[in-house]
């Protein structure tokens, strides 16, 4: 346990943490994509933590130190599967250039599927092996 001061300080610096990470995550797809992109992203990602802290917001549970973490870990994932997809966009925007722009991007989230149900699947398998 923590006193309320430090306690008011751990949640000010994490919320800060989360929203460095915004604006860092928005910068570099914004340099290595473009900004559609990158806004795209940032948007998807806030989806994730809205969604997830809302979560514990209605189940009541409390948010620690530790799920500020899982919360930070998420948007690491997350921002990796982005950039996995917009990359393949990319590469199909290349190759494909006579498709309509929904059925690219279409395609490209289809290539790149398996292999984000396979990265949740093998950290979902880590995670219980550790208990």
């Amino acid at each position: 346990m923590v006193g309320s001061a430090v306690g008011d300080e751990l949640k000010e610096d994490g919320f800060l943490a989360v929203l460095a990470a915004m604006v860092g995550i928005l910068l570099y797809v914004a340099a290595r994509f473009e900004w559609r992109f990158s806004v795209g992203a940032v948007a998807a990602l806030l989806h994730d933590v809205i969604i997830t802290m809302g979560v514990f917001s209605i189940t009541g549970k409390e948010f620690d130190l530790t799920v500020l973490a899982a919360i930070l870990a998420l948007i690491g994932y997350s921002i990796n599967d982005t950039i996995v997809i917009y990359d393949r966009i990319r590469e199909n925007f290349r190759i494909m250039r006579k498709m309509h722009p929904h059925e690219v991007i279409n395609i490209s989230i289809t290539q790149t599927l398996g292999r984000t149900i396979m990265t949740s699947a093998s950290v979902g398998i880590l995670k219980k092996s550790r208990r």
